[in-house]
């Protein structure tokens, strides 16, 4: 005789599991947040939580105590899987014990834009492990990032992991338009803009960067760098390297350049 699983334990024939298998989830614009430290700051963070789903044993564990409050308060809806429905939604090696399904902020990101807003532009970055450890970077230099059309989406998930859950703090990244129309936004709006480019005559020690004040740092292409058309405003600037040392990882490129940036502020 087959046994009926617990009303409220969702298997992988079930039709919510379906609904947001990683297909499905990419189709509806939204992401899976998965493993506990993501999860908690999905449910924190600036982003629109859409459910909240735990594992069985999890589930009936003190650990899934903070997880069902911040849904509570958040009015998101708490689903308990079975370990197989889980790893069947998971993106993961190995699917975690808690997840948030979850859509980026309807807000704009010149909504929050301060008379010191410091701005990490990624010009078409297309590597979501290069643009996750970027967001990454700029959150603990204290810069928003700005990822121009042609660059990951939000809602990739292997973007979402590289970035430690800090793309679900409040402004720390948002996606713009194209390259062109954003770089006028940001000259209109005073902004210093930097583009990084490997053969610049000046380093970045050699410019004068106002203390205070609108900076934009622009990091282009993994493989066709900074679209210099449409950031002809933006001074060029590279890191000072030993000769014949081509140039960096473009993520190990930004945070030298976004650590320079903040040097001051740090000390």
């Amino acid at each position: 005789m087959k046994r009926e699983s617990p009303a409220n334990v969702y298997v992988p024939s079930s039709a919510f599991v379906k609904s947001i298998l990683p297909t499905a989830r990419r189709k509806d614009g939204v992401a899976l947040a998965e493993g506990e430290r993501t999860a908690m700051l999905a449910l924190e963070g600036s982003w629109r939580p859409r459910a909240l789903i735990l594992e069985t044993s999890f589930a009936a564990s003190d650990a899934a105590k903070p997880f069902r409050r911040l849904a509570e308060k958040s009015r998101v809806d708490v689903h308990t899987f079975n370990r197989a429905a889980m790893e069947k939604i998971s993106s993961c090696e190995t699917a975690p014990e808690v997840a948030v399904l979850v859509a980026p902020p309807a807000a704009k990101f010149e909504d929050s834009l301060s008379p010191a807003s410091r701005l990490l532009v990624l010009d078409r970055i297309g590597d979501p492990g290069n643009a996750g450890t970027l967001v990454r970077s700029a959150a603990a230099f204290g810069f928003s990032t700005v990822l121009t059309t042609g660059s990951v989406s939000l809602i990739n998930e292997k973007f979402i992991r590289s970035t430690a859950g800090n793309c679900f703090l409040p402004g720390a990244v948002a996606q713009a338009g194209d390259s062109g129309t954003l770089a006028e936004f940001l000259h209109e709006h005073h902004f210093t803009m930097l583009a990084l480019m490997p053969r610049a005559e000046k380093t970045l020690g050699q410019i004068n960067i106002p203390a205070s004040g609108r900076v934009a740092l622009v990091l282009g292409n993994e493989t066709a760098g900074v679209d210099a058309s449409a950031w002809r405003r933006a001074a060029a600037v590279r890191i000072p390297m030993r000769p014949g040392v081509e140039s960096l990882n473009v993520a190990m490129s930004g945070a030298i350049a976004l650590y320079e940036l903040s040097r001051a502020e740090l000390s």
